[in-house]
């Protein structure tokens, strides 16, 4: 039996795990709590003293930093400098980035960015990151900025990052886990449907909206044409993957007028924000926050 001082993501907790378990806590205690507490307190000691606190509250955690589908989902919202904004994968959730808390500085500010309301077609590339530029904004007015983004998320992030740049705007990071630029006919090394739907306990409604906001987005990602960001770009691919040369770093390179700094992580691509593969991510991101805004 797990300790109950031990982390929930530290054992391996997830997006969709942490979905089946504020499900479960629900049934048990009649109250909903919201992803955000899970964040704050991933521990069953934790949890516990926040269920104790609520006194009747029957909406805990949301009531206190935000619903957890929102386009902005607030990580680690206190801190200084620049924000790091991370972009969900195909299927639009950002929950999985939790873990960046462990590992980058403490007042490091870190925000997940959603697909708008889970709808089931956001449309294009470019109006997702149209969409969640204003939102972004709203956090941090002004550049410079710093921006992540896995698989699709990538592609998402990418696009923010050349409208910054059309606008005017410093960009300081783009950094791209397992992402590449999707041509129409080419196969897709996106993470598998099943990923996002066969999650036991998860609730069915959910479940659905995952699996069409997935199908959504990889359509959208077969039609984008990125343009050219100007600056260096950070890739971090999966080494556990077994796909066409067409996916590799240097199919950024027409799109990206600096240097592309590449790294590899031992794992799949749908474990690329597990607890060992985001520690080491969180390596090469911390100096490339550090460097770019010295």
């Amino acid at each position: 039996m797990a300790d109950v001082d031990a982390d929930f993501f530290e054992l391996g907790g997830h997006s969709l795990g942490a979905a089946r378990l504020i499900d479960q806590i629900r049934d048990a205690t009649g109250v909903a709590v919201g992803l955000p507490a899970i964040f704050a307190a991933p521990t069953v000691a934790g949890l516990a003293e926040q269920l104790d606190t609520a006194q009747g509250d029957r909406q805990l955690g949301d009531r206190q930093l935000g619903d957890s589908l929102d386009p902005v989902l607030p990580i680690r919202a206190t801190g200084t400098g620049p924000a790091l904004f991370c972009v969900g994968p195909a299927a639009g959730l950002s929950w999985s980035y939790r873990g960046l808390v462990d590992h980058l500085a403490p007042h490091q500010r870190i925000y997940g960015l959603q697909t708008a309301g889970l709808r089931e077609d956001a449309g294009s590339i470019e109006q997702m990151a149209e969409e969640l530029l204003e939102h972004v904004r709203a956090v941090q007015p002004e550049g410079p900025y710093l921006l992540l983004g896995w698989s699709v998320g990538g592609l998402v992030a990418f696009a923010l990052a050349t409208e910054l740049q059309a606008r005017g705007v410093q960009v300081n990071l783009v950094a791209l886990l397992d992402s590449y630029p999707l041509a129409a006919d080419a196969p897709s090394h996106q993470e598998p449907e099943s990923f996002v739907g066969d999650e036991p306990g998860l609730a069915p409604e959910l479940r659905e909206r995952l699996s069409e906001v997935y199908r959504g987005s990889v359509r959208a990602a077969r039609r984008f044409t990125p343009r050219t960001f100007r600056g260096d770009v950070l890739h971090v691919a999966a080494s556990g993957v077994e796909r066409p040369a067409m996916y590799s770093a240097d199919a950024w390179q027409p799109y990206v007028s600096g240097r592309i700094e590449r790294h590899e992580v031992a794992c799949g691509h749908e474990e690329m924000t597990r607890p060992g593969p985001l520690a080491e991510i969180a390596r090469w991101v911390t100096p490339a926050i550090e460097g770019r805004n010295a």
